[in-house]
Formats: C-alpha cells, structure tokens, sequence
C-alpha cells in the first residue's frame, strides 16, 4: 500500500468511525479525542485531514446524503414498474431513517445549529427528491393535479417517517400490539395497496 491509498484508508476509517458514533451517539457526543481513540489514530491527524470537529462531522453527513441521492435516484429507473420501483424506494426509505434516527431527531430538535451538509441535504430532497416521488406516482396514477399529487406524497412519505420516529415514544406509553419493525415489508405492501388500489 502506497502512502496515497494508506492516507485515504486512514481518513476514511476516521470517518466511518465518526459517522458510526453519530448513528449511535448522536452528534452532540463527538468529540476529537473520541473518535482518534476508536479510530486508533492521533488528534493531529484528524485535524490535519479534517482542520475541525464540525468539518469532520460534515464530510461524514455528507456519507449519508450520498446514500440519500442514490436511493432517490432508483425512483427514475424505467426498468421497473412503477408500483415495485416505489417499494424498493419506501424500503430503502426506511433502512436509512433507521440507520440514522438519531441524526435526524437532532436535526429537527435544533434546526439551527444543521450542518452545511445536512441543509444541502433539505434543499436537494426539496428541490428535486420529492419531485421524483411526485413524478412516480403521477406514472401510478395518472393525476395531473400538483396539489393532490404534493398531499399524496406528504402522506406516503409521512406514512413511513411517523412510526420510524414516534413509535419507540409511544411503546413507552404501554405495549404496542405490532411493532412496525417486525415486518416493514408487509407493512409496505399494505401501504402502496391502500393508496394506489383503484390503479
């Protein structure tokens, strides 16, 4: 291994530990010292890659969003049909909402303190994410209206964001019958059937 590729392991390694406590932790526990000990690195070489704790936790956001991008951009494949092309989406919807709980109920606690990345994050899912959903299932449905097709994609998404978010909340009110996580499959199948049944 060269001096290059060993520099761009260590530095990737830096960041896969950093986003791994930010899944775990949440990003109000990064600290330098942490991450060079569970890295097995020294403080000076992360921020000699990096120069501060908040560049680093931005080029490990910038991970995720990158995951992001790519599960939106399996909604213009036109190898699939449209109704599977939406379950593989929702299914990968949730796989990264659960990878990430932790960062977004931070991200939307405090909205004021958001990483460059994390609001490069919201203006790309704004501005062309949800019209890639509103496009698929304007392909389902045949609706022209923009209103009926933004609602239906609020509530779609919104169908698969609250029980990823809330429902450990509301499990500590008293036992749940289901646990959403038993069978997100099933779960997504009744979902796409009760909305898009008539088409």
């Amino acid at each position: 291994m060269n001096n290059e590729e060993k520099e761009l392991s260590t530095k990737d390694t830096i960041l896969k530990v950093t986003l791994d406590i930010i899944k775990k932790e949440g990003i109000e526990s990064i600290t330098i010292r942490k991450i060079a000990r569970e890295a097995n690195v020294n403080v000076a070489l992360i921020n000699y890659h990096f120069g501060s704790k908040d560049n680093l936790i931005n080029e490990a956001l910038k991970i995720l969003i990158k995951d992001m991008q790519q599960l939106f951009n399996t909604l213009e494949n036109n190898e699939i049909e449209p109704k599977k092309k939406l379950k593989i989406f929702l299914l990968g919807y949730v796989e990264i909402l659960g990878d990430n709980t932790s960062i977004i109920k931070k991200a939307m606690a405090d909205t004021d303190k958001l990483f460059q990345s994390q609001l490069d994050l919201l203006k790309f899912v704004n501005q062309m994410g949800f019209g890639k959903i509103k496009h698929l299932i304007k392909q389902i449905t045949n609706i022209e209206d923009d209103k009926i097709l933004t609602f239906t994609m609020f509530q779609l998404v919104g169908s698969i964001f609250f029980p990823m978010m809330a429902l450990p909340l509301v499990e500590k009110g008293g036992p749940i019958e289901y646990k959403f996580n038993d069978d997100i499959e099933g779960y997504i199948d009744i979902l796409i059937e009760n909305f898009f049944k008539e088409y």
